[in-house]
């Protein structure tokens, strides 16, 4: 594995012509360059292209998409075009076309790990959309912290896209691993929940609800999601051993 030095950097650089072109032909050592803050300097032979104030119209944002068949294509192709449509709330409108990564049912687990050993790890269907997004929110913990070290997190997605119910007992287990192996995990929640805060039933999460209850009726009753989803998953007969 290379080890990216800045000198490295820099003469990779001079390969090309344009940032987007460095980092669609050498996305390792651009991401080196950009995480340890040298972009600016080893870049500065390369052709800069602005787009003048307001360029980027909804109908000029529209027609951009139409290029691409994906928004992870989009987002690296045409960047500004993609953070203004995002900015505006058009990008479900102007994306239609384009195929997901992910979906309600499918995410993957990812990770954003800073130099200085903090991590932040996440669920999501879509990572670069997520990863876009993220900058647009003050409050995000992966926001703050970049403001607060000034340091820049490399990002990684540690699974596939899969069931939803699998991935986040992944994203519960990263966390405890990425705890378990001396990093300073930046989540504030405990993992295992998606959009509008609904708790994946995971086989451990079920156990410990069904132990609530005395009998089948009383669980089903009083909690019917993790009833239902112990159903689901073929786990029901073992969690309930101990119930009348």
């Amino acid at each position: 594995m290379i080890k990216w030095s800045k000198d490295k950097c820099q003469k990779e650089a001079l390969r090309f012509k344009t940032r987007r072109e460095f980092f669609l032909k050498n996305r390792n050592a651009y991401d080196a360059t950009w995480r340890k803050g040298w972009l600016d300097e080893v870049c500065s032979h390369m052709i800069l292209k602005i787009k003048p104030h307001n360029y980027w119209t909804k109908s000029r944002c529209q027609k951009e998409a139409l290029k691409y068949k994906t928004r992870n294509e989009f987002c690296v192709k045409s960047n500004s075009a993609y953070v203004k449509s995002l900015r505006e709330d058009w990008i479900n409108e102007i994306c239609q076309h384009m195929l997901r990564m992910g979906s309600l049912k499918k995410r993957c687990v990812y990770v954003y790990e800073f130099p200085d050993n903090h991590a932040y790890i996440g669920l999501t269907h879509d990572l670069i959309e997520r990863d876009a997004r993220r900058k647009l929110k003050e409050g995000d913990q992966v926001t703050k912290y970049i403001k607060i070290s000034n340091l820049k997190p490399i990002i990684k997605q540690l699974t596939d896209y899969i069931p939803v119910e699998e991935a986040a007992s992944l994203e519960i287990y990263f966390i405890k691993y990425y705890r378990e192996h001396n990093w300073k995990v930046l989540n504030i929640a405990k993992g295992g929940v998606i959009g509008g805060n609904r708790l994946i039933w995971t086989k451990e999460k079920c156990q410990e609800e069904s132990l609530k209850f005395k009998t089948r009726s009383e669980f089903k009753k009083k909690n019917d999601s993790a009833y239902k989803s112990a159903k689901r998953n073929g786990w029901f007969d073992e969690i309930i051993s101990h119930m009348k």
